[in-house]
């Protein structure tokens, strides 16, 4: 779909590529939707990866994506681990439909799922996960030795 809009002159925005990697994502293709997701970060749509992550303007099933791809990131060491940890700011659900959290808890569940637990509640806001440096030092380095 991005190549089709290409070839007829138009240029993807955010929405083109938040439709691509749902979709992908989805569809089960995580690698293929994390590709679009760095495909996106080169085109200036989303920010590179640091010691934030801000997922606030992120549809849930793209912030998945993206936290999978900061993750992937940090294992390929294309990112240093963050000296402070790296933060996921999800928001409470404030702008959320009855003002119930929809990101927050889908990753919440991917990280439990995939990642071993490493995200934890920050203890100053309920909006926001936090991956301690070392432990994500530690799951890196378990990565880059399998």
């Amino acid at each position: 779909l991005l190549d089709e809009m290409r070839g007829r002159g138009l240029e993807p925005d955010v929405i083109s590529f938040n439709g691509a990697i749902a979709a992908c994502e989805k569809a089960g293709l995580r690698d293929h939707a994390t590709q679009l997701y760095a495909a996106a970060i080169d085109r200036g749509l989303y920010a590179r990866v640091a010691e934030q992550i801000d997922l606030h303007d992120h549809p849930a099933t793209v912030a998945v994506v993206a936290v999978a791809f900061a993750m992937g990131e940090f294992a390929r060491k294309r990112a240093p681990i963050p000296s402070a940890g790296f933060t996921i700011v999800t928001g409470r659900g404030a702008n959320s439909v009855d003002n119930i959290a929809v990101i927050r808890p889908r990753v919440v569940t991917m990280l439990a799922e995939e990642y071993a637990d490493l995200g934890a509640v920050h203890d100053k806001n309920p909006g926001q996960l936090f991956i301690e440096a070392a432990d994500l030092a530690a799951w890196a380095s378990a990565q880059s030795s399998q």
